[in-house]
Order: C-alpha cells, then structure tokens, then sequence
C-alpha cells in the first residue's frame, strides 16, 4: 500500500466490489440479464487500479461473494436431503467458494502486473477457466461464458472458439470499457460497448447447416421430488407413475423416447414388471433411460449410474464415466472416513465407467450423457468424433431444489449444443426438460415441478464444428505468444542501459 487507507476509502473499494458482485450475478443463469457480464468487472478492475486492498485480494474477495451466492444451492442437498447442519453447510461453501475465487484472484494479480493488457488478462483468465474445468476432477460451473445462454446468436462464437473463448472476449471488452472510461478514449469504450453486438450480428448472419434428417423425440419428466424419491412408502406409487407414463408414450409415432436420470427408485434389473415394460414399448419405440445397476466382479459389488437403452437388437447400457466428487463417490474415502460418514452415512460409492459410448440405431447416432456429464467438453468431442448427430442428456436436477442451480446446470448444456453443433434432447427428473438445437436455442422447455410430456422433432447433423476438432489449440498459442511478449519486453527491461 502506498498510502493510509481511510473510511471513505474503505467505503468506495467496498462499492466498488459490490457493484461488480451485483451486476455479475444478475448477468448469471437464472436471472437473465447476461448483457450485464460485459461490463460487471469494470468497477472491479477500478478497484484494482485504486490499490486501496492489493489487486490480488480484491480478486479473491469478489470471488469469495459472487460464488458464495452462486453456489448457495449447494445447502439443499448438505442440509434438506443430506444430514448436515445449515451453518456446517455455509461453511462448506464458504471454503469451496474461496477456491473458485482464487482464479479471480490470479488475474486481477496478473491485470495489475501487466496494467490491464487486453490480451495477457483475457489469456490468463480463459486458462483459468480451463485449469478449473479439470483440476481435482473439475468444475466447469459459472464460467463468463455461460452468462451468455441466452443468447443463440452471441453464442455462434463458441462454435470456433469455444466457451472459454467466450469468456476471453467477455474480459477484453470489459478490459476495453475499462481503459476507455479510466483514460478518456472512446474508441476503446465504444469497442468494449459494440464487441457483443458485432458477435450478435455476426452469428445471426451465419448460415444454418443442413440437416441429414429429424427424428420426432419425446421426453418424460416424472415430476418427483429428491426428498419422496427413496420415501419407501411413496416408492410404490412412483414406479406406477413412470410406469404409466411409459406405458402412455410408447407404440406411438415417436422415433426415440427419452426418460431422465434414475427414472426408477429401484434397481430396474431386480424388477421383472419394470423391465418387461421397457423391453416392450423399446420392440417399437427405442427408450433411452437412466438407471441404477450393480455388477458382481470376483466377490465384489459394484454400482453404475448408467443409461440404459431399450430397442430391440439395438439394446446397450452407457456407464457415467465422470462421477460427482461426492455426491457419487467420495475422493480419498479411507483418508476422510468419518467425514463420509457424516455426510453420506457411509454409502456406496458408484463405479466409473469405462468408456464414452454412442448408441447407434440406423440413422440416430445419440450420445449419451449423464447429468454432470455436461459440464465436460471432452466426452462430446470424443462422442462426436465416433459420429454422434444428436446428444441425449439425463439428469436429475432435484438436487437443486428450487433454486437458481437448475438455470446453471441448463446453461451448462446450451454451452455444449453450441460448440459441437448438436441437438440436445435435456430431460430431467423434475424440470428444467428442454430441446435445444445447435446453435443454443432452447426450442421447447417444461419448468421446475411440473410432470408431463415434451415433444419436438430434432435434427440430425453430422458436420463437426471448428472447435469439435481442434478444441482449445488456439488458447495455448495465446499463451504461449503472450509469455513471450511478456518475457521479452522484460528482457529488454533489464538490458537498457
């Protein structure tokens, strides 16, 4: 600090921080305002400017709030379903959103170092947008990109580039409305203010691909609450519910039905009524579902979350291969036995999968993918090379409960349809269900609680998309271009005489 920090001080650093708070969570999924992201961080880097609180701080602080309200949803599943206490469960989020908050941190670090430079800040913050997406598992969750959800044509770009891209050109126009307002050049404000409406109008005028076909797609939202799923005395109930509603969709004209994430409250392979309805309606109507499995391997049982399809010869089961860190197995489970036992009650873990999977039924080429799945660019890369051309997503989103975390998660997957150029069949538990076509649109949707069909007629489409083959190549050259300009201009720094 250069000098004594006063109240008045203290009181505009914290407007300051409030500001971008504020105006980054209404941009988020959930609240819909996402123009908003292009100039939240403004009063952010203002504040790092100011050096009343070291730039560094000031990031982790910012982060601290923002996905601390983010990721409140977070109590719902510790506290309402799980075991824990509600302050136990503020403080888990509290610790998980000071990690969140250190990627913030590093670059307002790195913006005050290099005095906003409006490539290595954009560069460094997309790197850590990536890091985040895979470190410890990952979590993909609330990127910049994501507040953009809402807009198909905006999102155009994440075709090329792809959602971390997003986020790049959502810093450097903050970045340009920053430089502009601080040092009286229009040219960079109007650049800051104009860049979303020259990706706008960009992607509206991109020509839509041909599609190879359609296939007319229904989806089965059952409407079940997480906290009566597993209530034995309503099990009965709910699986003639779904059975029904199976049941009523099948031997019609549908090309696939799709049903959500542990449709049933029971293991479906110990249920032979369950079973022989699926088998039946999928001799006509292939049905894609999720389910609960167990293998017995040498003496020992193991747990899948899969999907399961049902048609005929054309049957197969997808095993998740990306599991939640706890919520679907517990990392270093021997280490943090009692903490398991706290929270979860010692219950079974599942078992990864081993591989992604496509099913393949004549001229539907679906990708599976299981709830979180979505948050993973990889397995649609992976799947989309083997020539999926279309993508069906299970989940179950009552984890949620009512919260904002139900828009997060759809944001996810509009982010997906996007950069790979797919149909995205979303059907969930208890909402949000949607159709979302290949440039983000969200087609057709059924809302948080509501039981019912979904219908719609989907394309299929096999051209890859730019990103679908060279992903982020073009970020590690950025990198590596700025640690160059970086690394010669302070060489030539230290030779000047």
């Amino acid at each position: 600090m250069n000098k004594k920090v006063n109240t008045r001080d203290l009181f505009h650093a914290a407007a300051l921080l409030f500001a971008s708070v504020m105006l980054l969570t209404l941009a988020s999924p959930g609240f819909g305002r996402g123009f908003l992201a292009w100039f939240a961080l403004v009063p952010l880097f203002i504040l790092g400017e100011k050096r009343y609180i070291r730039p560094l701080w000031a990031g982790l602080l910012f982060g601290e709030f923002y996905y601390f309200f983010g990721i409140s949803w977070l109590s719902f599943p510790l506290t309402d379903i799980g075991s824990a206490p509600l302050f136990v469960s503020w403080i888990v989020t509290a610790v998980f959103a000071a990690y969140l908050g250190l990627y913030y941190g590093l670059s307002m670090w790195v913006f005050a170092r290099t005095r906003g430079s409006l490539l290595f800040v954009p560069v460094v913050f997309a790197c850590g947008e990536y890091f985040r997406g895979v470190f410890l598992t990952g979590f993909p969750w609330l990127t910049l990109g994501q507040t953009q959800y809402l807009y198909p044509d905006v999102l155009t770009v994440t075709s090329f580039i792809g959602e971390y891209g997003l986020s790049f050109l959502i810093i450097a126009g903050n970045l340009l409305v920053y430089h502009g307002v601080r040092s009286k050049k229009h040219a960079m404000f109007a650049g800051g203010i104009f860049l979303p409406v020259v990706l706008y109008l960009a992607g509206s005028f991109m020509p839509e691909p041909v599609a190879e076909g359609a296939v007319k797609v229904r989806m089965v939202q059952t409407g079940v609450a997480q906290e009566e799923k597993w209530d034995e005395n309503k099990k009965e109930q709910i699986i003639s519910n779904v059975q029904q509603m199976v049941l009523d969709s099948g031997f019609k004209d549908y090309d696939l039905l799709v049903l959500p994430e542990t449709a049933y409250p029971v293991m479906v392979q110990d249920d032979a009524l369950i079973d022989l309805t699926l088998s039946t309606v999928g001799e006509d109507t292939p049905v894609l579902i999720g389910v609960m499995r167990r293998e017995e391997q040498e003496d020992k049982r193991r747990y899948y979350n899969s999907a399961a399809l049902y048609a005929g010869t054309g049957s197969a089961v997808y095993d998740k291969v990306h599991l939640v860190p706890f919520g679907e197995y517990f990392p270093l489970g021997r280490v943090f036995k009692s903490v398991d036992e706290y929270f979860f009650g010692g219950a079974q873990d599942y078992s990864k999968g081993d591989t992604f999977s496509v099913f393949d039924l004549d001229k539907m080429k679906i990708a599976p993918m299981i709830c979180y799945e979505g948050a993973f660019y990889k397995q649609l890369m992976a799947q989309t090379a083997a020539g999926a051309n279309m993508v069906a997503i299970i989940s179950n989103d009552s984890w949620f409960g009512f919260s904002h975390g139900r828009y997060q998660h759809l944001a996810v997957d509009v982010m997906r349809a996007s950069e790979f150029g797919r149909w995205i069949a979303r059907c969930t538990q208890s909402g949000i269900s949607a159709f979302i076509d290949q440039k983000g649109r969200i087609k057709s949707v059924m809302g948080v609680g509501e039981k019912g069909y979904l219908d719609y007629e989907m394309n299929l489409l096999t051209k890859r998309t730019f990103f679908s083959l060279y992903g982020y190549t073009w970020l590690g050259v950025l990198l590596f271009i700025s640690l160059s300009v970086t690394l010669i201009k302070r060489i030539r720094k230290y030779n000047k005489p």
